[in-house]
């Protein structure tokens, strides 16, 4: 019987492991940062208003291929909305890629429907850490396009 207590133990401790190890956690920056970091890679920055959200700014590389956004929102749960809101909408436009998401984090690589909004993207990121949300869009499936997102989101949000 204690046998098979420490087994039973062992194995809710490996799986509360596997848990948190999915929901990583990932750096809040600010808006000064994320405009540092975007201008030091020769993105042009820009801010607008955004209802909901305190703080709105969007840059765009050169060729125009990679799109960055940062959103600082009011609360945490315009934040946690708007995350969900483009799970949803990358899932119902999806016409052949993959979409992996965890608790604070979504990728889609592939193909968009032809008929949607969303139809020239190729790659997709989302992060959110509290009332913080980034999202890189490449209209590239481009191993170097796809790799500067990811080098850039890591160096933004850890």
């Amino acid at each position: 019987m204690k046998k098979l207590r420490k087994v039973i133990a062992a194995v809710m401790i490996a799986s509360m492991g596997l848990s948190l190890a999915s929901c990583k956690s990932y750096k809040k920056i600010s808006s000064d940062e994320f405009t540092k970091i975007m201008e030091e890679n020769d993105y042009e920055v820009y801010e607008e208003d955004f209802r909901g959200y305190k703080e709105y700014l969007y840059a765009v590389n050169e060729d125009g291929t990679i799109t960055f956004e940062y959103y600082l929102g009011e609360k945490k749960s315009v934040v946690n909305d708007f995350f969900d809101a483009a799970h949803d909408n990358l899932k119902a436009e999806n016409k052949s890629g993959t979409i992996k998401q965890t608790t604070n984090k979504i990728t889609f690589k592939g193909k968009m429907d032809e008929d949607s909004s969303l139809a020239d993207l190729e790659y997709v990121v989302l992060i959110k850490s509290d009332d913080m949300l980034i999202a890189a869009y490449s209209t590239s499936k481009d191993s170097d396009y796809i790799d500067e997102v990811d080098d850039l989101m890591k160096e933004m949000c850890g």
